[in-house]
C-alpha cells in the first residue's frame, strides 16, 4: 500500500471523514510545514501498471523543489521565496502564502524505484511510479474450449 509516512507530531483531525480515510489507507504525516502555512495539495493514483502522485505548486520554480529517494522513503520538499522589492508600495492586504514544505510518503514493496520519474509543468509536479512485472495484474484473456 502506498501511504504518507508517519512523523512524530500528532494529526488533529477537522473532518471526520479524514480520520476514516487514515484508518483505510494508513496513518498520515501532513509532512513538515512552516509557520507560513505552505501545505500543498496532493493527489495519487493507481493503474495496474503504476502510481501517479500529482502536486500542485503554483509559484515554485523547478529548482526550488527536491525530490530524494532514501530506502522506502520519497520526500517532496519545495520553497516558495517572497520577492518584495516595491519600495513605495504599501500592502493593505496579502493572503499570498511563503517559506518551506517537505512530505514524506513510504513506498510500497512493488515499486521499480530505479524508474520513478518526475516532470514539472504550469506549477503541477507529476511522479510516476512504475510497479515491479510481478507486482502488474496480468491482463484478461479468452480461454478457448476443447471438444
Amino acid at each position: 500500500m502506498f501511504y504518507p509516512a508517519k512523523r512524530r507530531n500528532q494529526v488533529a483531525y477537522a473532518d471526520p471523514f479524514a480520520q476514516i480515510f487514515e484508518q483505510f489507507f494508513g496513518e498520515v504525516g501532513r509532512g513538515g510545514v512552516n509557520e507560513s502555512g505552505i501545505a500543498p495539495q496532493f493527489e495519487i493514483t493507481e493503474t495496474d501498471e503504476d502510481y501517479t502522485v500529482i502536486a500542485e505548486l503554483p509559484g515554485l520554480d523547478e529548482e526550488n523543489i527536491s525530490i530524494v529517494l532514501d530506502e522506502d522513503v520519497l520526500t517532496v520538499r519545495g520553497e516558495k521565496k517572497a520577492q518584495r522589492e516595491e519600495k513605495e508600495k504599501s500592502y493593505i492586504l496579502s493572503e499570498r502564502r511563503y517559506g518551506t514544505f517537505d512530505r514524506k510518503f513510504k513506498l510500497p514493496e512493488t515499486i521499480t524505484q530505479e524508474a520513478i520519474a518526475a516532470r514539472y509543468a504550469n506549477g503541477v509536479l507529476t511522479l510516476t511510479l512504475p510497479k515491479k512485472p510481478e507486482a502488474r495484474k496480468p491482463q484478461p484473456r479468452q480461454i478457448g474450449i476443447n471438444t
